[in-house]
């Protein structure tokens, strides 16, 4: 027996979204599958927290002049 599996859009998968019918689950589109998301753990949250503050200050010295006048602008 063979199984055929459908192939989703990007289009048909956020219809999917707005329309309602993923709200409740934890998914994302993956070579065309929706696939179930595990739930983010401790240490991935940390890992990304850390990521993130690490490319800030990278960002912040790489282009110190932009951030102030970013800064500075109000």
């Amino acid at each position: 027996m063979t199984v055929i599996t459908a192939k989703w859009t990007i289009d048909e998968y956020h219809r999917m979204i707005v329309g309602g019918i993923l709200s409740d689950r934890q998914v994302e589109l993956l070579k065309g599958e929706i696939v179930e998301m595990s739930p983010e753990g401790e240490p991935h949250a940390y890992s990304s927290h850390e990521a993130a503050e690490y490319l800030t200050e990278l960002h912040f010295q790489i282009f110190p002049f932009w951030w102030r006048k970013l800064l500075t602008a109000n």
